[in-house]
């Protein structure tokens, strides 16, 4: 008889230990989708445009049939951006290093860690 209250016991003890674990998940679940929704809201924008940009892109190909200057003109455009991106990042990242994006410098935070541990 001791040997099956245990396994009840035991049993017990991982149906509770299973329903902790959902409950665990329910609650990921939920924060999980808090998170990512400007994400799943932009996706979902972006795929209610999907029609228009193959209509744009039709009367585009149309448009430099009739106009070759201009898919060349476009081109050049696309490949300096394109070009200015990378110098465009480092502007970013050096803006960011000494005041800060969110308002607090990066190398504050860098320089003040190094101080209160002694090493880097």
């Amino acid at each position: 008889m001791s040997d099956k209250a245990e396994r009840q016991k035991r049993k017990a003890y991982l149906l509770s230990q299973i329903q902790q674990q959902r409950l665990d998940l329910s609650a990921g679940r939920r924060d999980w989708i808090e998170a990512t929704r400007p994400f799943d809201r932009g996706w979902n924008t972006f795929l209610s445009l999907r029609s228009w940009a193959l209509v744009g892109s039709s009367v585009m190909a149309i448009w430099t049939v009739r106009h070759p200057n201009m898919l060349i003109r476009w081109a050049r455009r696309g490949f300096g951006a394109w070009s200015a991106a990378p110098v465009a990042r480092k502007i970013f990242d050096a803006y960011d290093q000494e005041y800060g994006l969110d308002g607090v410098p990066k190398k504050n935070h860098q320089q003040q860690s190094i101080d209160d541990t002694g090493r880097k």
